[in-house]
Order: C-alpha cells, then sequence, then structure tokens
C-alpha cells in the first residue's frame, strides 16, 4: 500500500487536471472494456470504433491526464487500440494499473522503431523501455508486426495480430465494395488499360516519384488513379500524369470513394521508400479485396504477402480476434 500511495503522489503531480479535455463519453460501467486513444487522427478513430465493436466495449478518447487518467487506471479492462502516439500516458496507466494487477491490453503500431539504429538514443531507449514492460503483471503487449516475420519483436511485445485493416472489411462477410462517381469515371477512361491506383498524399515516403516513372513506361498498359492531396512540391510531377492521360485527385478523398477504386482496381501502389518498412493500410485493403499490391522486393510488406496470400481472410480474422479477447478474459480480476 506504501507504494501505491508513493505512486499516487508522484502522478498526481504529473496528471494535473490544469488543461484536461474531459471526454463524456467515458463509461462508468465498471464491468465494461474501456478502448482508449489519445489522438483522432489517420487511422485511430477506426482502430477505435473496430475494437468498440469486436469488444463491446466503452469508448475513452483524448489525452490521458485528470480525471480520465483516473478513470483509466481503475476500470476493470483496458484495451489501447494504439499506445504510439502516448507512450509516457499508456505507460504510466499500465505502471498503476500493474501494481492494482488490472488488466491492460495495447496494440503497438510500430515495435520495429526498438531496432532502428539511425537514433543512437531514443531507439535503444524504447527497445529497453518495452522489454521491461515486458514483465509487467497483468500487460499485454501486441505487434500488428508478425513475429514469424521479425522474431525479434518477441523482445518487446507478447504477441502479435496482423494489421486490423488487413481483415477489418470482412467482420459480416465479404465485403460489397460501393461505386461511386470517382470509380465510374475510372470506369469510363480506362479502357483497355489496366488500373493503379495510389492512395494518400503524393510524397516521397510513399513512393510517389517512382510510380510516375512506372507510368511512363507503361502509359499505354496502365491507367493511373492519385488519390489524395498533392503539396506543391509535387504539382509538376502530378502534372505530367495528367499530360499523360492518369487520373490526379488532388483533394480530401472521402473513405466510400476509396473503396469503390479497390472495387475496380487492378494493382495498389505500396512499394514504399525503404526506410518506411511497416504495416501499411492501402496494402492492407489490396489484401482484402484482392487487389494486386505493387511492392518492393525484400519489403515487410511482400514478406507479410508471400506468407499470408494462401491464407483465408476469415481465418485470419478469427485467430487476431481470438487472441484480443482471450487476453482480456484470460486476465480478468
Amino acid at each position: 500500500m506504501n507504494l501505491c500511495a508513493q505512486l499516487y503522489r508522484s502522478f498526481v503531480a504529473i496528471y494535473r487536471r490544469d488543461g484536461d479535455i474531459e471526454d463524456d463519453s467515458l463509461t462508468t460501467d465498471v464491468a465494461a472494456t474501456i478502448v482508449h486513444i489519445s489522438v483522432t487522427d489517420g487511422h485511430h478513430m477506426s482502430y477505435r470504433d473496430l475494437f468498440l465493436r469486436l469488444l463491446d466495449g466503452k469508448p475513452s478518447t483524448g489525452p490521458i491526464r485528470g480525471r480520465r487518467f483516473w478513470k483509466l487506471v481503475f476500470a476493470r479492462r483496458i484495451f489501447f487500440a494504439t499506445i504510439d502516439t502516448d507512450y509516457a500516458g499508456f505507460i504510466a496507466v499500465a505502471l498503476m494499473r500493474a501494481v492494482l494487477l488490472k488488466p491492460t491490453v495495447g496494440l503497438f503500431l510500430r515495435p520495429l522503431q526498438c531496432f532502428r539504429t539511425e537514433r543512437t538514443i531514443i531507439y535503444p531507449m524504447k527497445r529497453r523501455v518495452f522489454r521491461w514492460l515486458c514483465r509487467l503483471p497483468k500487460l499485454r503487449l501486441f505487434s500488428i508486426i508478425p513475429h514469424d516475420i521479425h522474431p525479434e519483436l518477441h523482445e518487446i511485445s507478447h504477441d502479435w495480430i496482423h494489421d486490423p485493416q488487413m481483415w477489418d472489411l470482412w467482420i459480416d462477410g465479404q465485403p460489397d465494395l460501393p461505386e461511386t462517381d470517382l470509380s465510374r469515371r475510372v470506369e469510363m477512361e480506362r479502357g483497355d488499360r489496366e488500373v493503379m491506383i495510389y492512395i494518400g498524399a503524393a510524397n516521397g515516403i510513399k513512393g510517389f516519384p517512382e510510380l510516375v516513372e512506372t507510368a511512363k513506361t507503361d502509359s499505354r498498359k496502365l491507367l493511373v488513379v492519385v488519390a489524395g492531396s498533392v503539396p506543391p512540391n509535387f504539382r509538376a510531377t502530378a502534372s505530367d500524369l495528367r499530360a499523360m492521360g492518369m487520373i490526379v485527385e488532388d483533394r480530401y478523398v472521402s473513405d466510400d470513394e476509396i473503396l469503390s477504386l479497390y472495387r475496380i482496381a487492378d494493382f495498389a501502389w505500396c512499394r514504399y521508400a525503404p526506410d518506411y518498412d511497416q504495416a501499411s493500410g492501402v496494402f492492407g485493403r489490396a489484401f482484402q479485396t484482392g487487389v494486386m499490391p505493387v511492392m518492393r522486393k525484400g519489403s515487410f510488406i511482400e514478406k507479410l504477402f508471400v506468407s499470408r496470400n494462401a491464407t483465408s481472410i476469415p481465418d485470419i480474422l478469427e485467430s487476431d480476434i481470438t487472441k484480443i479477447r482471450g487476453s482480456l478474459g484470460n486476465n480478468q480480476s
């Protein structure tokens, strides 16, 4: 109890109510599994909503401080749909809950950073911290990078699941992808060409310059569709694509529009820069919808594709959901 009191005083000093933004949706139902995310950009909201449904949970959204911090500490079960946006908050909650012997489960999106070498202090320190966290009672860390592809991740995570974007569309069975004005336009303009989609903002990390070079070599046989904003430094390159008869949607593209492109695409561009070797939502959607991903040889997603291509998506979904549910159910206090 003395240790609990010391931790309580320490964390009150750090997690003051000053500036706290309360989340009215944070449940007071002590029997519920809380599904938490700290930020709402990118894929975080979709991850939260997915696991809310799968775990029949209650949402918690926002910075881990003030009253939210203490509600997370004392909740019966917690699933962090992503831990990567607030390591400090996650670690603080996990420590307190370990003392209280309450089950905590977290999804680790970027575990491979622990083994990178270009930042000689930060990444080794991160590796040591997560190696230590794996020893905490009642804590389970799940990597979205499979351990059979990167066995070193055993060191800093207890187990793994696939990136949920490799199976989330199949929860109610094989998905029926929508049609939109954008997909109908692509169908009208494709002619005899195969369609290759590039999803997201144009940048070097996602290989946009290489995409343009590929389009130049196959412009008669390939219709490239870029669906996402184009920053000023790539506007001239985008103009080159348009001049070749390609489609560039330089704007926010809705989720339905993106899914509609997978409905009619033959290929999805996933040939990212070597230093962006991690799970990919575009790859996951291509895997789910039967679109062939264009990948860099030797990349993580190529290894994943080769090893999982013969596995049915329902089997992957069932295995991953069983792991997550089991980690919460088996550890109930």
